[in-house]
């Protein structure tokens, strides 16, 4: 009959209206955890200052002071190799093994950020920057009280890296969660202290080792005084966002891992970490190598003037990291990522071919600006993926990535020196290799072009649309919600 009844017709349409049903009920529940989410957002954060307010420079300038004596200091260790090297009490360590200290400390300041970077967005930066001062100074003058190499090798690693991990990441996030449209310049002005600091605190520990007679112990007595401004800059740094509770940055920070931009970023951070630190730790015994071994037709550089490579370097990326932030701010964060990344690599492939003074100085004068522009941009980038009370943790966990190149590099570079005959040009021709591997992963794998204002959110389409910024203190909340943040988070749109 033509009016029977279709049992089997009927079971499926049945059936697919309730897989739509279940469909929907799905993505409405996705949906509340979104909300709730946004809620408990908009509830843990208080706005205490509008965007690009004038204090954000204050903080900007306490960033700046901080880098200045801490990531100073530890530039100088280059300058006491040779002191070190020759120490009796310690037993005349080797090369490699000098070398390894300050890798150390390195890579642990990016652990430690990694934990501190969670506490600053609760508690805010200033107790972690009174307690960096501290920690500097115990670990440059109880460090040269030490007897045994290995004893030096612990506390000076653990107190000074911990000493940067507490003002790197907090000072980096609190100084860009100030800013929205002149967020470059800001972190450029933050990131210009390690490049003065390089610049300055190695002519004045090269004056005071001269003064010393060529002795490290009393040398790192007297740069040990240097920790107190940080101390002091503490009680004035603060954050403009302020987390009531605990748990929502907690969350953000176990879904920040497994995000694209953040996996993309933290692989790129230890090429480029390994590069920048080789470049850093090597500048001045390359220097001094001319005159010695495979150079030995070359004309000696005596250490006042090596030591001044670093003063020149540290001038130059001064210079960089403030004209970098202002390009960044005008024209986008992309251009300046690659085409700093790529001469900053052809800049270091090509120092072990150079041996006269004038030239190194121009080298290490243009890697410092060009390096310059490749810190400015991670944290312009990251801050525009992830806003709000977990910035300083993205930025923390994101530096673990330099902090592992960092640990890397120098001690290998070393090998490779050793292994071809006290010859620069392998080891050297690797660190700035992994700056092009850099840029070449950035450009490929970021899920978006490195725009000025790239949205930290997942649109429904898989792409990251743009947004307008958060002007105002009331209008923050509000975009944010409009968006959501969890998309991102999971890599996958609704």
């Amino acid at each position: 009959m033509d009016d029977s009844f279709d049992e089997t017709e009927v079971r499926e349409d049945f059936v697919r209206q309730l897989e739509s049903q279940r469909r929907e009920l799905r993505s409405l529940h996705r949906q509340l955890r979104v909300y709730q989410q946004l809620d408990d957002d908009a509830a843990s954060v208080k706005m205490s200052y509008p965007a690009d307010h004038p204090y954000g420079y204050v903080v900007a300038v306490c960033a700046f002071i901080s880098q200045f004596f801490v990531l100073g200091s530890i530039n100088t260790y280059s300058v006491f190799n040779s002191s070190m090297m020759g120490d009796k009490e310690w037993g005349a360590p080797g090369y490699t093994k000098v070398a390894t200290v300050v890798a150390v400390a390195n890579f642990l300041s990016t652990l430690v950020g990694a934990v501190v970077g969670h506490i600053s967005d609760i508690h805010g930066p200033k107790p972690l920057f009174v307690m960096a001062g501290l920690f500097l100074f115990i670990g440059e003058y109880f460090g040269s009280q030490t007897s045994n190499f290995w004893e030096f090798a612990l506390l000076y690693s653990l107190m000074v890296g911990t000493s940067a991990g507490f003002i790197i990441s907090p000072g980096m996030g609190a100084v860009s969660g100030w800013f929205d449209k002149k967020r470059g310049l800001a972190i450029g002005i933050a990131s210009a202290g390690s490049g003065a600091g390089s610049a300055t605190i190695p002519v004045f520990a090269s004056a005071v080792y001269k003064w010393c007679n060529n002795d490290w112990r009393p040398s790192f007595v007297w740069i040990s005084l240097l920790a107190a401004p940080v101390t002091f800059v503490g009680f004035v740094v603060r954050h403009r966002v302020k987390a009531k509770r605990f748990n929502t940055a907690q969350r953000s920070a176990k879904q920040l891992i497994r995000s694209r931009p953040f996996t993309t970023l933290w692989i790129v951070g230890v090429f480029f970490g390994y590069g920048f630190f080789t470049a850093v730790y090597n500048f001045v015994p390359y220097a001094i190598a001319q005159g010695k071994g495979p150079y030995i037709h070359y004309p000696r550089i005596p250490i006042e003037q090596a030591t001044s490579l670093m003063t020149v370097f540290g001038l130059m990326q001064c210079v960089g990291n403030v004209v970098c932030g202002i390009i960044t701010d005008r024209y986008g964060s992309g251009g300046v990522f690659a085409v700093s990344h790529v001469i900053s690599g052809l800049l270091l492939v090509g120092l072990p071919y150079v041996h006269s003074y004038v030239w190194l100085l121009v080298l290490c004068g243009g890697f410092g600006f060009t390096a310059a522009g490749c810190i400015t941009c991670y944290p312009h980038i990251a801050a525009g993926f992830y806003t709000g009370p977990q910035l300083s943790s993205a930025l923390a966990l994101l530096y673990t990535g330099f902090g592992l190149g960092g640990l890397l590099g120098p001690p290998l570079t070393e090998e490779l020196i050793t292994l071809f005959g006290e010859d620069f040009r392998v080891g050297l021709g690797v660190a700035g290799g992994s700056f092009i591997v850099a840029a070449f992963l950035g450009l490929l794998f970021m899920p978006t072009p490195f725009e000025n204002k790239v949205s930290p959110l997942l649109g429904r389409s898989g792409s990251y649309p743009s947004i307008q910024s958060t002007a105002s203190v009331e209008e923050a909340p509000i975009n944010d919600a409009q968006h959501g943040e969890r998309p991102i988070f999971s890599g996958t749109p609704d």
